[in-house]
């Protein structure tokens, strides 16, 4: 008499299922993605995707800027702030099946760090100052001897000094952890985005270059199963295609296109599924010093004075973002709205220009992406360059062909953005102006420098940010680069669909908490 009964229980589980299965968060990118490997994720929409497929000991808490543990179970800490112990949570699995480990935490910070990975953000470990990276990178050490497994839960993290951002560098995409069984197999050249084996609450399912890509959840997470049953990415170029494919129902979430963004914010019916949000980020054009003309300061203040930054905004952005002043963005202790920004005077970037030597201008190549608004932004600076005399040709690549040559110092000029890896100031002034990303405009200044290596040990916000402000003084001054804005995210959610994060991080949101209705 028992077998109906449990058929029948059965039967209403499948049914119930099926009735709240949550199914498939579809969205759309502008741009397929240029790694999928923690190593070389230096981009915001890499670090994004590398937090869905993989995890690090620290992330982002959902609800704030603090770093909260992930893979790790426990941190402890000795009394200076110099010795780091983390438990991790025991049986998490990788998406192949096989068990994490202390080995491949060590393993995984190796890598970044190891000359033969050629990654760029060897800065992510080497700001953190562990004990035994120099010499391993220098070939010196056949390990980092700060980092010590104890035991197949626990690992060990020895810095040099006190560093007060050591565990938020632990929430960055470089920082995630890979297997190492998987990614010691790889050949020469060859990194994770054909397989990305993370240990993170989506796996790779599908992809397709340049049009889709489809994440599955992964049903034995450490930290339970996501609540829908995967993502579907698709790449549309043209925003006024995507925002077409989420008024016919095809896509949950998607950006504003410029040419409808005033009809779209005014329109009611939209009120209560635009999501505005302040972006810890800043957008800036730089002037790489490799190139003869711009290692003269002059040259370079009289390009900034030759552009409408106001124009921009108002233009391309449509008026709403805040007009940049320096580095620091508003939200982070540190902002100063007292420094004066490069002023819009062409007449003037005319005479310094000729008090330079340049009377007649000079030839300049811009780097831009494919972006719609890249290319729009680009175009204007290059009129308001030409109205001085300097003749700017413009040069399209893909994103990641910039970010290489942006990183290498091969591109003369370039529009970019920093949006902040951790709320703090310092991300914004050392990885640019002192750290491996100086090297973008070939950018140095010994007092800057100083000031930020002071800054790094000071555990008390209020003792760093004096010294992330005299530090952000000085590079506006040295202009090796003009800010151009602090951005506000616009997002459109489709009614019904919860749990999409508007976080100020870009990799904060592992879609953990994303309902479909």
């Amino acid at each position: 008499m028992k077998r109906p009964f449990v058929l029948l229980v059965a039967l209403l589980v499948g049914v119930l299922g099926f009735a709240t299965a949550q199914g498939t968060l579809n969205l759309s990118t502008n741009e397929d993605w240029e790694t999928l490997d923690p190593a070389f994720a230096s981009g915001v929409q890499t670090g994004a995707m590398v937090a869905k497929l993989y995890d690090g000991l620290m992330r982002y808490d959902y609800e704030t800027t603090d770093v909260v543990p992930n893979l790790a179970e426990s941190v402890d800490a000795n009394e200076d702030a110099t010795v780091f112990t983390f438990t991790l949570h025991e049986g998490v699995k990788f998406h192949d099946g096989s068990t994490l480990t202390a080995n491949d935490v060590k393993y995984s910070i190796e890598r970044v760090l190891d000359p033969a990975t050629a990654s760029p953000l060897t800065w992510v470990f080497e700001d953190a100052g562990i004990v035994g990276a120099e010499a391993f990178v220098n070939g010196e050490a056949a390990e980092v001897s700060g980092i010590e497994v104890l035991d197949e839960r626990t690992v060990r993290i020895t810095l040099e000094a006190p560093y007060a951002m050591f565990l938020y560098h632990l929430a960055m995409p470089a920082a995630h952890i890979v297997s190492e069984a998987v990614t010691s197999q790889l050949a020469d050249g060859e990194d994770l985005s054909g397989n990305p084996v993370g240990t993170g609450p989506f796996m790779l399912a599908d992809r397709l270059r340049d049009s889709s890509l489809t994440l599955r959840a992964f049903d034995d997470y450490f930290a339970g199963r996501p609540k829908i049953d995967g993502v579907n990415y698709r790449i549309i170029t043209d925003p006024l295609i995507a925002w077409n494919e989420y008024l016919a129902g095809n896509l949950d979430v998607t950006g504003i296109p410029s040419a409808l963004f005033l009809d779209v914010v005014n329109d009611p019916q939209y009120a209560d599924q635009i999501t505005a949000t302040p972006q810890l980020a800043v957008f800036y054009f730089a002037l790489n010093q490799r190139i003869p003309e711009l290692q003269d300061v002059r040259v370079r203040r009289a390009i900034a004075m030759a552009v409408d930054r106001q124009a921009i905004v108002d233009g391309p952005y449509n008026g709403t973002d805040q007009l940049a002043n320096a580095p620091i963005p508003p939200g982070l202790a540190g902002y100063d709205d007292t420094i004066e920004a490069i002023p819009y005077d062409p007449e003037g970037a005319r005479a310094l220009l000729a008090e330079a030597g340049y009377p007649d201008g000079f030839t300049l190549d811009i780097w831009s992406t494919r972006a719609e608004v890249t290319v729009a932004v680009s175009e204007l600076i290059q009129f308001f360059l030409s109205e001085v005399g300097i003749q700017a040709n413009i040069n399209q690549v893909d994103f990641g062909t910039l970010i290489d040559g942006a990183i290498n110092g091969r591109a003369p000029a370039f529009y970019l953005s920093w949006y902040a890896d951790y709320a703090d100031a310092y991300n914004f002034l050392h990885p640019l102006y002192v750290a491996s990303g100086a090297n973008r405009y070939g950018y140095t200044n010994d007092r800057v420098t100083e000031l930020l290596a002071e800054a790094a040990t000071k555990a008390d916000l209020a003792d760093r940010v004096p010294l992330y402000q005299e530090a952000q003084r000085i590079i506006v001054e040295d202009v090796p680069v003009f800010y151009v804005r602090y951005p506000v995210s616009y997002t459109v959610v489709r009614p019904g669909v919860q749990g999409v994060l508007s976080h100020p991080i870009f990799n904060a949101d592992k879609f953990m908490q994303v309902e479909l209705p």
